[in-house]
This record gives C-alpha cells, sequence and structure tokens, in this order.
C-alpha cells in the first residue's frame, strides 16, 4: 500500500478537509474565539473571511453558576458509590492528547444523552522500577492529575456538577465519579 503524498502541504487535500471537518463539527469555540466553516459552495476559505458566532443564549452549554449545589442524599450516594453509573470511559493506554479529545466528547455525549453519573478510568498512573517486568503504583499518573483540570475547562465545566474518587469496586484511586448537571435543552 503506497501513501499519496499532498504536493503542497500548506494546502490541505479535500479528503483532508472533509475528515477535519468532521472531526471538529461538534466542538465549540473558546468563548470570544470563532471557528471558521468551510463555505456552502465549496469554494476555498480566504483570509480575513468573518464568521459569526451564534448568540450566546444558543449554546447549549449551561452557565457553571446554574445549580452549583447538590442536594445532600444524591451527594452522600455518589461518595459511597451507590449512584448507577449510566456510563464508563476507559482512558488506559491513551496518549495525553487523544485522553482529552475522548473525555471532552464522552462528557458532551452523555450531557446532551442526559446521563446524570458517569465513570472515567485514568489508571493509578505507576512508576518503573530497576525491573523493567516490575511497576509500582506511584499515584501520580499523568492522566491521573490532568483529567480533573480539564473537566474544569470552560467547554466542559458547565456540564459537571461535581466529580469524586470512586470507590474500590469501581477503581479506586483510577477513577472519578464525574455528576454531570441536568441537560435542560
Amino acid at each position: 500500500m503506497t501513501k499519496d503524498k499532498n504536493p503542497d502541504p500548506e494546502k490541505p487535500v479535500p479528503a483532508d478537509k472533509a475528515l477535519w471537518a468532521a472531526v471538529t463539527r461538534d466542538i465549540k469555540p473558546l468563548p470570544g474565539r470563532v471557528r471558521e466553516e468551510a463555505p456552502e459552495d465549496g469554494s476555498e476559505m480566504g483570509p480575513g473571511r468573518i464568521v459569526i458566532p451564534p448568540p450566546r443564549s444558543a449554546q447549549s452549554t449551561p452557565s457553571p453558576r446554574q445549580s452549583n449545589e447538590m442536594d445532600k442524599k444524591t451527594r452522600e450516594k455518589l461518595e459511597r458509590g451507590k449512584l448507577r453509573i449510566e456510563g464508563r470511559l476507559d482512558l488506559h493506554g491513551f496518549t495525553h492528547d487523544r485522553a482529552r479529545a475522548e473525555l471532552e466528547s464522552f462528557i458532551r455525549l452523555s450531557y446532551e444523552k442526559g446521563l446524570r453519573c458517569v465513570l472515567v478510568i485514568t489508571g493509578k498512573g505507576a512508576k518503573k522500577t530497576e525491573n523493567p517486568d516490575v511497576h509500582v503504583s506511584a499515584g501520580g499518573g499523568l492522566l491521573k492529575r490532568s483529567v480533573p483540570e480539564w473537566l474544569g475547562t470552560p467547554g466542559i465545566a458547565g456540564m459537571v456538577l461535581r466529580i469524586h474518587p470512586a470507590r474500590a469496586q469501581h477503581g479506586g484511586e483510577g477513577a472519578l465519579y464525574v455528576y454531570l448537571r441536568k441537560n435542560k435543552g
């Protein structure tokens, strides 16, 4: 199998454009930023093309100020691992960048489906010992540290009501319960 080389890497081929459009179609730009859409007529987008973002009221992500509190009974059930887990994402084996993309996609999809309690498995992280066949839990893997930060980023934070370390039966310190806000859209 031979790969077709793009003669001018500065100009993406139509297949690349279509793939990129499919990958990014559900991505919302950061506040104040705009994502350029491909023109309907198939013409090239030129520099200086203006794209007007949708009004803030049309965005489906709720404000982080909405329902900041969780009732005591639900919070206790979450902390005890007694809430029904409606979705799971296992990030074992993912690179840092791929894990972030998968997490964001999973949270958005879970929120859109109206799921409330999901489990995100990060793993505990491991460090190598002198023996390459033996790994010792370091309690500080990159994904374990990064996932709570990612859940607090503007695009996702508005969908997340609470995160809590999982109980042993659900992965213990290598997993998190993520309790999502109610989707009122």
